[in-house]
């Protein structure tokens, strides 16, 4: 495993890309932290920011042909761990997505 600067990063083989900052959220939004050119096809990206759940870098990995995490994935399946964990059960995934949408949707308006 190594680290490379961004603009290197058109350049290196790489599978999997993580965005874990606040970059083309509602604080930075219409920004990406990586140009659509140093995408790979076929790569895994992973958007931390789940508002908006469609960043651009997510838009531009998807046309690209990358297989894509947004945000609100990491967030349900951190709460479903933690909602397995304290109670011994398996969590309602989809009612618990559909919460998260709409604390979402409600922090927005």
């Amino acid at each position: 495993c190594a680290a490379a600067p961004l603009d290197s990063l058109a350049g290196l083989a790489w599978d999997v890309l993580v965005n874990a900052t606040p970059v083309g959220s509602g604080a930075v939004p219409g920004e990406t932290p990586v140009p659509a050119e140093s995408l790979r096809p076929g790569a895994v990206v992973f958007d931390m920011v789940y508002e908006p759940r469609e960043t651009p870098l997510l838009a531009a990995a998807r046309a690209k042909g990358c297989r894509t995490i947004d945000g609100v994935e990491m967030l349900v399946a951190q709460a479903v761990g933690q909602f397995e964990a304290w109670v011994g059960a398996p969590a309602p995934v989809e009612a618990m997505t559909d919460a998260a949408l709409a604390a979402i949707a409600e922090a927005r308006a």
